[in-house]
């Protein structure tokens, strides 16, 4: 007996997002603007289920739990921060534009639901397995686009300096975020971006 593959949904043929998908947007753009708005633990999947629209058992089914929830929406908003810098940047930046777009106003301000959401679930990160693994994978994906920077402004450097390099590059910039929020000025931005230029030109 000869079996046919299986067909795609209607949408995916259309190249839509299936229903699946599109459920599963709508359940982490709700918990994005709740976590954004209360903090973390001021929001329940209750919470989430009625800003969505979709009902606490669908969102069993298509995003899982609470603790899967945060994984998927840690990894969302870091895909779509992704999306941001690969338009700002395009596909093969140089060491200068990724520096420059790290200690930029885009990075370090924390204006969008987005940011701020993403600011509760990084001080998340520190207590919760799911939220620790799925930032620590964000930060390695930011490590690995400043580690390619770097080569391709200094091709001769070694693998174990071009890490440490983006290393020290991507702490400088976090450091960055940090003190802007505290109230530092543009000196310190611009002290800390000319540190970062002067870690990828060192010998």
């Amino acid at each position: 007996m000869v079996t046919e593959p299986p067909r795609p949904d209607r949408a995916a043929r259309r190249g839509r997002p299936s229903r699946a998908a599109q459920r599963r947007r709508e359940v982490v753009d709700a918990f994005v603007d709740l976590l954004a708005e209360r903090g973390l633990d001021a929001v329940t999947l209750d919470d989430v289920a009625h800003t969505s629209g979709v009902s606490r058992s669908l969102m069993r089914h298509h995003v899982g739990n609470r603790q899967d929830l945060i994984r998927v929406t840690v990894d969302q908003l870091v895909e779509d921060h992704r999306c941001r810098i690969d338009s700002a940047l395009g596909d093969t930046p140089d060491a200068d534009e990724v520096i420059a777009h790290l200690f930029g106003a885009s990075w370090s301000s924390s204006e969008s639901s987005q940011d701020r959401a993403l600011e509760v679930l990084l001080q998340q990160a520190v207590r919760d397995v799911a939220a620790r693994d799925a930032v620590r994978s964000a930060y390695e994906q930011l490590i690995d686009l400043v580690s390619d920077a770097i080569l391709r402004s200094r091709p001769g450097l070694g693998p174990g300096s071009v890490r440490d390099r983006a290393l020290s590059v991507v702490a400088l910039a976090d450091h960055n975020v940090v003190m802007v929020q505290l109230g530092f000025g543009a000196d310190v931005t611009d002290a800390l971006r000319t540190s970062a230029r002067s870690l990828v030109r060192a010998r």
